[in-house]
């Protein structure tokens, strides 16, 4: 049994809450954006009509749209990647990347991406994607703070895939 944190007044563990409404109070207060899409096809790659059947807190703040706005995968990537040539190279990034991960069936390619935010500025993000059965989960953590010039860097270094246009 999982215990969970909570206020007194609220019960103490996932059983005494049920487990459907404890993953989601978990993914909808997680610290990072997570967007889960469906379905995935046979070879591993997510279609472009792929409906977005969530996103949590962060990313609706994060990036300013929820599932009412931004339905499918190709409207959340023509949000995220307004430039074409950028957009393009993230489709080939994220369908080599489902692929591997559908195979594996773990996060694969943590990677620095830029991606434009809720109010027009560009966000430096840490993405991860993870396939589960049918689903494509993806994460991005905001790491804008730590881009900012003069600012030290320290932990591992991980391979920036696209920049901001000019």
């Amino acid at each position: 049994m999982l215990t969970a944190h909570l206020p007194p007044s609220q019960p103490s563990s996932f059983d005494a809450l049920g487990d459907s409404e404890a993953l989601f109070r978990i993914l909808e207060n997680l610290p990072m954006a997570l967007g889960v899409a469906e379905p995935v096809l046979a070879d591993g790659t997510i279609a472009p009509d792929a409906r977005v059947t969530f996103y949590n807190k962060k990313w609706r703040d994060l990036f300013g749209f929820g599932t009412d706005e931004v339905k499918n995968v190709t409207q959340a990537t023509e949000r995220l990647y307004p430039d074409p040539e950028m957009r393009r190279r993230n489709i080939a990034w994220r369908e080599s990347v489902a692929a591997k991960a559908r195979e594996t069936g773990r996060a694969l390619n943590a990677v620095e991406l830029v991606a434009m935010g809720a109010v027009g500025k560009w966000i430096h993000v840490i993405s991860s994607t993870t396939m589960v059965g049918d689903k494509m989960l993806v994460s991005m953590e905001d790491i804008t703070a730590r881009k900012r010039p003069g600012r030290r860097r320290s932990g591992p270094t991980r391979r920036k895939v696209f920049s901001s246009p000019a």
